[in-house]
C-alpha cells in the first residue's frame, strides 16, 4: 500500500491563510497520509498532483512523511500529535475507510481534537465526517454527515467546475465524486450552485479545513 498527498495552489493559499491560527513562522514538521492502494491512482492528473505536492513542500521547507494504513493502525495517538497536519486525499472514501480500523478512527478523531491540525480533501472530506456502520470515519464534524454536490444526482461523476471564493479570483477546478459541505463548520468557497465546496473550522482544538473538490486545475 502506497501514499500519496494531493493539493492544488488554489487550496494551498487558503490553507497558508488559516494557518495563521495555528502556525509560527519556524520551521513545521507536518504528517501527511493517504491510506489507500496503488490502483486508486489511476490518471496522470492524479499522478501530477502527487508530485506537486511534494514539490510545495520541499519548496517551503516543510519536514513530512509519508504514511499508510498499516502505520497509522500501529501508532500510538502521542506520535500523532507530534506532528502538525494530517492531509487525507482523495480516492475512494469507502475503501480508504474500509483500509483502517476501528481503533485508528478513534484515534485519529481523538488525535485531531487534541490539537492535530487536518485537511481533507475530496474523500478526505467524507471520512471526516460522521457515517453510520459499517462506513469508517472521523466524526471530526460532531455528528455532520456530508452527500455529494448535486452534480451526482444528475448522473454527472466528473466536471470542470468554478469554485467561487470570497477573497479572491474563480478558480476553475478538477471535481470527481466529491461532497458538498453544508451543516459544518465556516464556508469559505463555493460550487456552482452556492453550496460550500471548501469549510474550514475547530475539531476541539484542531483545526480542520475540508475540500469537496479534488483540487486540481481544470
Amino acid at each position: 500500500m502506497h501514499v500519496y498527498v494531493f493539493i492544488a495552489d488554489g487550496l494551498f493559499q487558503l490553507t497558508q491563510r488559516s494557518s495563521r491560527h495555528r502556525y509560527s513562522t519556524a520551521r513545521r514538521s507536518i504528517r501527511f497520509c493517504a491510506p489507500w492502494n496503488e490502483c486508486s491512482v489511476d490518471s496522470a492528473f492524479q499522478r501530477n498532483r502527487n508530485a506537486a505536492i511534494e514539490a510545495i513542500l520541499k519548496q517551503n521547507h516543510l519536514v513530512y512523511v509519508r504514511v499508510n494504513s498499516e502505520h497509522l493502525d500501529a501508532m500510538h495517538p502521542s506520535q500523532m500529535q507530534a506532528y502538525r497536519l494530517l492531509i487525507v486525499p482523495g480516492g475512494n472514501f469507502v475503501d480508504m475507510g474500509n483500509s483502517l480500523t476501528a481503533d485508528t478512527t478513534a484515534k485519529v478523531h481523538d488525535a485531531v481534537t487534541s490539537g492535530l491540525n487536518y485537511l481533507g480533501i475530496c474523500a478526505g472530506a467524507f471520512l471526516a465526517g460522521s457515517y453510520p456502520a459499517p462506513y469508517k470515519s472521523f466524526d471530526l464534524t460532531a455528528g455532520v454527515k456530508f452527500g455529494f454536490y448535486s452534480a451526482e444526482m444528475n448522473g454527472v461523476r466528473k466536471a470542470s467546475l468554478r469554485i467561487t471564493t470570497a477573497e479572491g479570483p474563480a478558480l476553475d477546478q478538477y471535481w470527481e465524486d466529491g461532497p458538498e459541505l453544508s451543516g459544518w463548520g465556516d464556508a469559505v468557497a463555493a460550487y456552482p450552485d452556492g453550496k460550500p465546496a471548501v469549510a474550514e473550522g475547530f475539531a476541539g482544538n484542531g483545526w480542520v479545513i475540508l475540500t469537496g473538490d479534488s483540487c486540481g486545475s481544470a
